[in-house]
């Protein structure tokens, strides 16, 4: 499961805290300088994660 959050002074890590006892493999990141709309506001940075995630 990959966890891609923004917002790191909001939810920032709490999306991984929740997502991380019902998945046997997680990543995750928290994107600096990005609020709640991740792929408008930081498309780049959430392609470095999605791109290698999907080719697992």
């Amino acid at each position: 499961m990959l966890s891609v959050a923004g917002a790191q002074q909001g939810q920032g890590e709490r999306l991984a805290a929740l997502l991380g006892p019902v998945t046997e493999r997680l990543d995750s990141a928290v994107l600096p300088d990005c609020g709640h709309y991740v792929p408008e506001e930081q498309p780049d940075a959430l392609l470095d994660h999605l791109l290698p995630f999907l080719q697992h």
